[in-house]
């Protein structure tokens, strides 16, 4: 049975809107400033870092869980009517395109067993 994998890319822009949105929704406080952008952390899966610009000084990064990563992402999706399948495997992964560290949501979709099918230890024989 074939099994289905589906990728959502982020840019930096809206990973910074999702991790910026579920913070204020988990009541987490934010640097006051300009949202600026988030990039993957360090690790597998990676973890979130998001920067923001105050008004007179250097960008201030905030960090955040995979986890949190994760559910922030998902979040984004539903409020932006990304359809996403319930039952899905969704694994974070950080992808490097042009130069750019994005976040990457893989989504696997994976048949279940047909109980019809039955599973054999010995190779079939040959006819000759």
């Amino acid at each position: 049975m074939p099994s289905e994998f589906r990728f959502l890319v982020f840019s930096s822009k809206e990973a910074a809107q999702a991790l910026a949105t579920f913070a204020r929704k988990r009541g987490r406080k934010l640097p006051d400033g300009y949202l600026n952008y988030a990039v993957p952390g360090p690790g597998t899966p990676p973890g979130g870092r998001l920067f923001v610009t105050p008004d007179e000084g250097k960008d201030l990064e905030s960090a955040f869980a995979a986890e949190e990563v994760v559910a922030a992402l998902i979040l984004y999706a539903l409020d932006h009517k990304i359809p996403l399948p319930r039952s899905g495997e969704k694994v974070l992964e950080a992808l490097r395109l042009s130069g750019m560290d994005l976040f990457a949501l893989r989504i696997g979709m994976f048949p279940l067993p047909d109980a019809s099918e039955k599973k054999t230890t010995e190779p079939a024989a040959s006819q000759s």
